[in-house]
């Protein structure tokens, strides 16, 4: 990838495991938030590892519509529930009180 801002691949998979967020690399480089998470996730830095292993977990079993506005709103609640009670127990730092 041309790196015309000064964003190499090296500092970008720096900045993830220093825990800087896509907003930080963003402002320092002058590049939009849009643009970073875009690389980040072309490297394969995925944020919310857990989150994202809670919600892989349970689309094998049930379908459970995670994205607004696409069908009944019925289960949501539940599910919503189920997932966050998953990322709990498997220690999921990013959760809030």
């Amino acid at each position: 990838m041309p790196v015309i801002s000064g964003l190499t691949d090296p500092k970008m998979v720096k900045y993830f495991h220093q825990g800087k967020s896509d907003r930080w690399v963003a402002e320092r480089f002058g590049i939009s938030v849009q643009v970073v998470s875009a690389r980040r996730q072309r490297l394969g830095l995925l944020r919310k590892p857990i989150s994202r292993q809670v919600n892989e977990a349970l689309a094998t079993r049930w379908k459970i519509k995670a994205e607004k506005n696409l069908g009944s709103h019925h289960n949501a609640h539940a599910a919503k529930s189920l997932k966050i009670y998953l990322r709990m127990r498997l220690g999921d730092a990013s959760l809030s009180d």
